[in-house]
């Protein structure tokens, strides 16, 4: 059966009070229709029933709860335990995901030797300072896209930062092959260090090669379609 004819689940963890819009805007813009999203609430505090009332608007979406100290790693694990599909995506609750970012990695997904897809080149967006940088000949753990039978041998590591990096190289260590999409349909947003779990100062980030593309208000005319 084409890969194409699978389903792909989507892993989302949250933390955050502001991002519900951004969570199921990104979930709802994706062209590819055979979908699921697992939704992990990892903050003690957050209103359970209001996420869910948001999430009856959308096709295959579940909530699960969890404590505020359960690291990002488990929250992870979690969710991939909860899916059901063979292909599994991971998405950042305050990244931006364009509207074909789920059907081109499914595709690529359709050679079988592939494992892993990844974004050859993404966007950058300071939010404070409207700018719009681009890294060429990455490898962001924002935006990575995964075969189930991977999370079957290697679980997420218990901490809350470079979970999906060690993942990735994990997999990459045991033999697992790694596809660099093209496609530029993934916008990595910065606001302030408050709100990122990674505490690095926008100067010294944009120095692990960005390049600076343009001020804009509107990053998504520049995405691919």
């Amino acid at each position: 059966m084409s890969i194409l004819r699978n389903g792909v689940s989507v892993i989302q963890c949250t933390n955050k009070f502001n991002v519900m819009e951004n969570i199921f805007s990104n979930y709802g813009r994706q062209t590819f229709k055979n979908k699921e999203m697992i939704l992990i609430l990892n903050h003690d505090n957050f209103d359970e029933r209001e996420w869910r009332i948001r999430a009856a608007h959308y096709p295959a979406v579940r909530v699960f709860k969890v404590p505020g100290a359960y690291t990002l790693g488990q929250c992870l694990n979690l969710g991939v335990r909860k899916s059901r599909y063979e292909v599994l995506a991971k998405f950042d609750d305050d990244d931006y995901y364009g509207e074909n970012y789920l059907r081109s990695s499914m595709r690529a997904l359709q050679n079988t030797k592939i494992d892993f897809v990844v974004r050859k080149n993404y966007y950058l967006y300071l939010t404070e300072r409207q700018a719009l940088y681009i890294h060429r000949n990455g490898r962001h753990g924002g935006c990575f896209v995964w075969r189930r039978w991977i999370s079957r041998e290697i679980p997420f590591i218990n901490q809350n930062t470079d979970e999906d990096v060690q993942f990735i190289n994990a997999a990459l260590a045991r033999g697992c092959q790694l596809f660099r999409t093209t496609d530029l349909d993934y916008v990595y947003i910065r606001n302030n260090l408050d709100q990122h779990t990674w505490k690095v100062g926008v100067d010294e980030l944009i120095s692990y090669g960005y390049q600076f593309v343009t001020n804009t208000r509107d990053f998504t005319r520049y995405l691919s379609k």
